[in-house]
């Protein structure tokens, strides 16, 4: 069987890590964007 063409766990990990990485960061800016939202319709 030629076992080439598919990911290894080593990618796989990577990818994982990269995924979380990412998911992460629009949680961060999502946070961000409802505080301002917040703060904005709370100043009127």
């Amino acid at each position: 069987i030629n076992q080439s063409h598919l990911i290894s766990q080593e990618q796989l990990q990577e990818l994982s890590k990269g995924v979380s990485e990412l998911i992460t960061g629009v949680e961060k800016e999502f946070q961000v964007e409802v505080k301002r939202l917040r703060e904005f319709h709370g100043s009127h």
